[in-house]
């Protein structure tokens, strides 16, 4: 889901490495990986150069990611949203995990507090884990009372988070 980034851009960045992670786990299990999971909703841009602006703004963010939230038919689905601006501050919250990705001392971070809105680094949900990728309280969906928006700067530790989230299994992220 987003304004500024097109479908092309955000399958390098995210979807290709976790898909390219889950082919190489499936070739031991003879399981292809299934891209269906994986839903993007963004601007677009066709050959000429032209906008078509299916993302107008943060509320169509937001209202986006609750009719995602009213259509599942699985009580264990989850809308995942990663943002990385003020405008994605309400989407953010709105998603059943939330992951801003950007710089820590982002104004949209400040904004989330003074919101009331716990921010936590992404990497401790794995901290106190060990590689099992289990915790003794699993944070897949927010806490009912404390919404948590998860903080990062790698698109690792979302492939780790997405595939954790899929059912996968993934060794602890590395920087290259």
């Amino acid at each position: 889901l987003s304004i500024n980034w097109c479908p092309s851009l955000i399958q390098a960045a995210l979807l290709s490495p976790v898909m390219a992670q889950m082919t190489a786990s499936s070739l031991t299990t003879n399981t292809p990986p299934d891209m269906s999971d994986f839903k993007i909703w963004s601007n677009r841009v066709d050959s000429h150069g032209s906008v078509s602006l299916l993302v107008p703004g943060a509320q169509a963010k937001k209202d986006r990611i609750v009719a995602l939230q009213q259509q599942s038919s699985s009580p264990s689905a989850m809308v995942v949203y990663v943002g990385d601006s003020s405008t994605d501050l309400t989407a953010l919250i709105q998603a059943d995990v939330g992951i801003f990705i950007g710089d820590p001392q982002s104004s949209a971070l400040s904004m989330a507090q003074q919101w009331g809105i716990s921010v936590q680094p992404l990497s401790s949900r794995w901290s106190s884990e060990g590689n099992s990728g289990a915790s003794e309280k699993r944070r897949d969906k927010d806490d009912e009372n404390q919404k948590i928006l998860w903080q990062t700067t790698s698109w690792l530790e979302i492939g780790r988070l997405l595939q954790e989230l899929n059912g996968s299994t993934m060794t602890q992220p590395t920087q290259q």
